[in-house]
């Protein structure tokens, strides 16, 4: 089942780090490319480890193994290892990188930051509609703040790699 918070995770790092790489004015639209390969995969394994660590202080805090099973049970997980089921968010970071990722591979270099940016912003909004396990606000909110928060992440890697295009 796809994670909708991990997989909003991936495109956002992802997307980030394709538009500041690609903002520093990489040499090739390769460079771009590679960098949100190389967060797809870091961040993905990043998650695993967090929620490992995470699950792992919930399991050995629970009075026993069979409330931590039972906790499983009640949220719809048939997985009782916390390592089996931190090993589950990897796949949705995946998801949610192979946006960015792709476009970055169609997109002219011309136009790569500007349409990285966009189908990051349109996905978002697709997965913060979608998000059905989500009992706080209401479709619309959580579509607007998905793409704010995504949109504020993206224009800082776009900022750090333009200042870092001009000192060096």
């Amino acid at each position: 089942m796809l994670k909708f918070q991990t997989a909003t995770v991936g495109i956002i790092s992802t997307a980030s780090l394709i538009v500041g790489v690609a903002a520093a004015a990489a040499t090739s639209k390769g460079d771009a490319i590679l960098a949100g390969s190389i967060g797809a995969i870091s961040g993905s394994l990043s998650v695993v480890v967090g929620e490992s660590l995470a699950l792992s202080r919930r399991y050995t805090s629970a009075d026993t193994k069979e409330s931590f099973e039972k906790t499983c049970h009640e949220n719809r997980n048939s997985l009782t290892s916390p390592l089996l089921l931190a090993l589950s968010y990897a796949p949705s970071f995946v998801v949610g990188a192979v946006a960015p990722i792709a476009i970055a591979i169609l997109a002219p270099k011309e136009y790569l930051v500007a349409s990285v940016f966009i189908v990051s912003l349109v996905v978002l909004s697709t997965f913060g509609a979608s998000d059905s396990s989500s009992n706080g606000p209401g479709l619309w909110h959580r579509m607007v703040v998905s793409c704010l928060l995504g949109a504020g992440v993206m224009v800082t890697a776009m900022l750090v790699g333009t200042a870092f295009n001009l000192v060096l």
